[in-house]
């Protein structure tokens, strides 16, 4: 009787022993499990954010506001609407996928040429040269988290020449400013490297009211593509 007896405590230790490292195992593996999610999760974040970051460059197509509006209300023969060429490159980085900022060196240009044998028709150049840095914010808009929506506003210094026969006669009576300037814009980017951007510039900001549009400070409106190297 008494061995039977201690033939059975014994199978039911046996027994709870059993259970309790099956349970144990259990959770380790499901430890496991969690712990390599967690790890697998955040190393595809920070290869987005390497893929998202590096050497860019952008070309844009743009305008001026003022002329535009100078042209609606006041057409002369010197009212125009400039066609802006732009060009823009620098570097960005991510700190996280969907927070950045993007460093930029920038110049956009116009010029107009004279039209016809009219001895008053104007030929132009303008120059706008800029240096800054963009704030960048967007979240995904697809699952493969390759594909964003978001914005950015940017600040930083710039400059501005410009010239023309009819009254800046050349290069050497040139008007020529400089200051603070600031960028915002609304940005889709495709496939991580392939970047479309709706936004505006702002000239350098004037303490003096001029009436020549030169001489104001002007928003420049502008559709850009930008490409990641």
């Amino acid at each position: 009787m008494k061995l039977m007896m201690r033939s059975l405590f014994f199978l039911f230790f046996c027994l709870v022993y059993f259970v309790f490292s099956q349970e144990t195992t259990l959770d380790n593996q499901q430890d496991d499990i969690f712990l390599s999610e967690d790890v697998k999760q955040i190393y595809e974040d920070q290869e987005l954010i390497r893929q998202k970051s590096g050497k860019y460059l952008a070309i844009s197509l743009g305008t001026s506001a003022l002329r535009t509006q100078r042209l609606i209300t006041n057409q002369k023969e010197e009212s125009y609407v400039p066609i802006l060429l732009g060009l823009k490159t620098g570097v960005q980085s991510f700190f996280t996928k969907n927070v950045g900022i993007r460093g930029f060196f920038a110049f956009d240009t116009y010029t107009k040429t004279a039209t016809g044998k009219r001895e008053n028709s104007t030929m132009a150049f303008f120059g706008f040269f800029s240096l800054g840095i963009d704030a960048i914010a967007e979240f995904p808009i697809t699952k493969s988290q390759r594909n964003f929506l978001g914005g950015f506003f940017g600040i930083g210094f710039g400059g501005v020449v410009y010239t023309d026969n009819a009254n800046y006669k050349g290069f050497k009576n040139m008007f020529i400013s400089g200051g603070f300037i600031v960028e915002t814009g609304i940005e889709l980017t495709l496939a991580i490297k392939h970047r479309v951007t709706i936004g505006a510039k702002v000239t350098p900001i004037q303490k003096e009211i001029s009436q020549s549009v030169v001489e104001q400070t002007d928003i420049l409106p502008f559709i850009s593509y930008q490409y990641k190297f």
